[in-house]
């Protein structure tokens, strides 16, 4: 009999004390990318999350999660927390797979980390100013308030569901999608109802009822709108639909009987159909601020509701292509805001700098000196794995293939859930925003996560199994 089973509390304080220095130190390690470039790397968007949180543009979730945790003196904090909470949610869910309160399984579920930022691009996500990472939060939220067996894993999980609607409108049906496929599990299967049961599901299905009305509380309050966001949306529908070549026809059915502004630009909208999905809102040529800009929506609003009454199939074709596209579109790399973009503060330019220069004077010159600036931030993996979806699926589908022939159904379900959920997650994000890298690169590293997980709590019962026999026979 060893020293462990002689007192059965010895596991459970090592795994109390190892716990938070682990979750410690794997946030640390998230940061490599952040503290090897020398300042936080920023994206397009950046500059409209750290700036006036009030803009009407994207909803105000993250802007808000950035004020707050960089206490108005460095963005240095925001990406600590970001990295904080993203290791110790997969601290958290490892142990309750592993299914030990022990040293073992926090020393497995490290080494689980390390293995993600050593091969994925995890750590960009964590380090990057974006939102990008809470996607990857929602799948571990709704893990740990399925399977979490304590009541603050159902706090976490409410707390980082509500933060993650009120900063991406993506998260909603994505979430809503995915607990419709749980719910159908659920009634397919009797595993499915062992492992997770009605209970817990209702429950989360009613926090997330209470999330979105809350929601639209807040932007009615703020704005009158009883909404999901008082970010006005018609240019960004409209913009999706005329990559898809749809505003182009409807503009063609509908402008002799209509006084639309955008009937005078038939002919440059016809020139980027199957362009880029987001040439409408960014491009210097685009005619977006000559009909209306972003303060007057409502004739493009008005476009969209007459494509989508009039053209519905044909946004669902295209819906489903880019959907399918995004699911097996990743690359890791892509995404930095280029350093020419940072270095020049000329017009057109300078929206990089000014939120920084207004809010946080003192992280100026620390992102004036970084890596990006100087145009040599080239890593995003400390290891170059492959990251495509393809290695992805595979690594996945020969998982499951073992633990099938092992008969291991609980460790199939946690792989299939994450299956699922970079599955809805690319046509969910495909369909209403078009391809791009980051999209599914922000969430593909699950994949990878749950079959490291699933060998490893298959390895660490096989080793108790056996130990077990071996004492039985000693006894």
């Amino acid at each position: 009999m060893n020293r462990a089973s002689e007192n059965p509390h010895s596991n459970s304080l090592k795994n109390t004390a190892s716990f938070p220095i682990f979750t410690a130190v794997g946030a640390v390690a998230m940061l490599w990318l952040a503290i090897y470039n020398g300042f936080p790397p920023l994206y397009y968007d950046s500059a409209g999350y750290i700036h006036d949180w009030t803009q009407h543009i994207r909803p105000i979730g993250y802007n808000v999660f950035v004020r707050l945790t960089s206490l108005g003196i460095s963005l240095w904090f925001t990406v600590l927390v970001q990295a904080f909470i993203t290791s110790y949610l997969l601290m958290r869910a490892s142990i309750i797979i592993l299914g030990q309160n022990s040293l073992t399984s926090s020393l497995a579920a490290i080494v689980i980390l390390f293995s993600l930022v050593l091969l994925t691009s995890v750590s960009k996500y964590v380090s990057w100013l974006m939102p990008d990472i809470l996607t990857s939060w929602i799948f571990f939220a709704i893990f740990l308030f399925l399977m979490g067996p304590a009541l603050h894993d159902r706090l976490t999980a409410v707390g980082i569901l509500v933060l993650a609607f009120f900063s991406h409108l993506s998260h909603v049906p994505l979430v809503i999608a995915f607990l419709a496929v749980i719910a159908i599990a659920n009634l397919c299967s009797t595993r499915m109802r062992q492992a997770i049961g009605w209970s817990r599901l209702i429950q989360l299905v009613i926090v997330t009822v209470g999330a979105i009305f809350l929601i639209c509380s807040v932007n009615y309050f703020r704005i009158g709108q009883f909404a999901l966001s008082y970010a006005k949306s018609g240019n960004f529908m409209v913009s999706h639909m005329i990559s898809w070549g749809v505003v182009q026809k409807v503009l063609k059915e509908e402008c002799v009987f209509r006084n639309w502004k955008l009937c005078g630009y038939q002919g440059e909208l016809r020139a980027v159909a199957g362009k880029r999905h987001d040439w409408f809102l960014w491009n210097k040529n685009s005619p977006l601020h000559k009909v209306g800009g972003w303060e007057d929506q409502r004739e493009q609003s008005e476009i969209a509701r007459y494509a989508l009454q009039n053209h519905l199939g044909e946004i669902i074709k295209f819906a489903l292509r880019d959907g399918y596209r995004q699911w097996t579109t990743i690359n890791g790399r892509s995404g930095f805001l280029p350093s020419k973009e940072i270095q020049q503060r000329g017009a057109g330019y300078n929206v990089y700098y000014l939120p920084i220069i207004k809010h946080y004077p003192g992280d100026e010159q620390r992102m004036a000196q970084s890596r990006q600036s100087q145009g040599t931030l080239t890593l995003h993996r400390l290891i170059p794995f492959p990251a495509n979806m393809p290695i992805g699926w595979t690594l996945s589908f020969i998982t499951i293939i073992v633990l099938a022939v092992k008969k291991h159904w609980k460790d199939l379900v946690l792989i299939g859930s994450a299956a699922v959920f970079v599955t809805i997650n690319a046509f969910v994000t495909g369909a209403l925003a078009g391809v791009a890298n980051r999209k599914q690169g922000k969430i593909a590293w699950i994949l990878l996560y749950c079959v490291l997980t699933s060998l490893s709590a298959y390895i660490l019962r096989r080793r108790e199994r056996q130990q077990g026999s071996v004492e039985s026979n000693v006894i």
